[in-house]
């Protein structure tokens, strides 16, 4: 005969059915690993931004990394429920989601014990002297965020974290959270836009943040530090707030509701040396500058190649160069941006390429020549003033200008000071 249940007992097995699920729902979290916890007692939180020590001169020693606590390691591609990371800078953050990648680090959203958003940067497991990547990027981003320059993205924090994550290394670094980049901005655009989706900013906007990044990087080169990475995705808006307008000419406008912007990621970021300049491939190929496709030394001009070739991706939504890492990509990068520029390397830079032993010279009988490549594809790409839209009259000064800076010897391009002056920004 079945037993009936008085309400005590019948409130108790609820109870313990209710336990006995919300159990279950957190066991695949609890035996990954004792490194992920639900924050119960919050730290105290710190005041920010935290004093950083500024660099007084370029010689200071590169920070050394120390081995942290060994803990079991977290896989963050297990897991549905945020990890709440610990630093050796005393602050737990909870890890919310990915929000970049770039080739050495991988961006995320984290909260702190208040719920306040940060972006933290963690470099990827993978890289030689990895080490030595993070010593130096942390060593100029010190540098430049004791200046706190509106322009550029500073830094909060940066150490080791003490939670062991599954292909990153313990090296982070802690900065605000922005709303997006220049990139991310562009690309939904265009996956909006279907088909050959035509999008872009006004040259009113264009100048607006061609301004900004113009002051942010002459403020660096002042400080004699060269970016080596200026491209979309490096650009940050403060806000991703934004709306789209439809020209009667099919051209989709982007409209941001807030255009500062900062410039971040300093991972590639060099010390100008003039006397211990070496010729090395820098840059991302799209936005490489030719003194560095051809092996020869360069400075800060190569920063200013990089950003016109920004501002004009700006207007179009589109590359102006293209080029990858395969076997002779770099010959046909050359041959295209001299289709596109109108004009050849100068004689400087072949005596420069010879002296450096560039892979793209040809020596034969006395006779000096740029190697060439079969490929065909540079034929198809139109001069650079080709891309001036049709019956777009405000955008001639804007190509004038595109043309005076997208110069292939970086002795006669303009640099950032000249730029700060330029009409077309004044």
């Amino acid at each position: 005969m079945k037993r009936s249940c008085s309400r005590t007992e019948d409130r108790e097995i609820r109870t313990c059915a209710k336990k006995t699920k919300n159990r279950r729902k957190y066991e695949d979290v609890e035996e990954i690993s004792d490194a992920v916890e639900i924050i119960t007692n919050p730290p105290v939180k710190r005041d920010r931004p935290p004093n950083i020590p500024s660099v007084s001169n370029s010689s200071e020693s590169v920070r050394t990394a120390s081995t942290p606590p060994s803990l079991p390691p977290v896989d963050l591609n297990r897991l549905t429920y945020g990890v709440l990371v610990k630093t050796d800078w005393g602050e737990d953050f909870l890890m919310v989601k990915k929000i970049g990648e770039g080739v050495y680090g991988n961006v995320y959203d984290v909260h702190d014990a208040q719920m306040s958003n940060y972006a933290m940067k963690i470099l990827k497991e993978g890289h030689t002297n990895i080490d030595v990547v993070w010593g130096n990027e942390s060593k100029i981003m010190r540098r430049v965020s004791a200046t706190n320059h509106p322009n550029i993205l500073g830094l909060l924090n940066d150490g080791q974290m003490l939670t062991s994550l599954v292909g990153l290394t313990p090296f982070c670094f802690l900065m605000p959270l922005m709303g997006g980049s220049l990139y991310s901005v562009i690309r939904e655009a265009r996956k909006r836009i279907r088909p050959e989706p035509q999008v872009g900013f006004t040259i009113h906007d264009i100048c607006q943040v061609g301004a900004q990044l113009i002051s942010g990087l002459l403020h660096l080169e002042e400080m004699g530090i060269m970016h080596l990475d200026v491209k979309p995705e490096n650009i940050y808006f403060e806000s991703a707030e934004r709306t789209y307008v439809e020209r009667d000419d099919g051209v989709t406008i982007i409209q941001m509701d807030n255009l500062h912007v900062r410039i971040g990621d300093f991972g590639c970021a060099k010390i100008y040396k003039p006397d211990k300049t070496k010729a090395y491939v820098v840059q991302t190929p799209n936005y490489r500058a030719p003194e560095i496709i051809m092996g020869i030394p360069f400075d800060g001009k190569a920063d200013v190649w990089s950003l016109a070739c920004v501002l004009y991706e700006m207007y179009t939504g589109k590359l102006l160069f293209y080029g990858n890492s395969a076997p002779d990509s770099l010959a046909v990068q050359l041959q295209m941006m001299m289709r596109i520029v109108c004009h050849p390397p100068s004689p400087r830079m072949y005596r420069q390429a010879i002296k450096s032993e560039s892979d793209l010279m040809e020596v034969t009988d006395n006779h000096v020549s740029l190697k060439t490549h079969a490929c065909h594809t540079y034929r198809t790409v139109k001069p650079l003033m080709k891309n001036l839209r049709k019956d777009d009259i405000p955008a001639i000064p804007f190509f004038r200008l595109l043309r005076e800076i997208l110069v292939m010897d970086p002795v006669d391009r303009p640099s950032f000071a000249d730029l700060s002056v330029h009409s077309f920004f004044t």
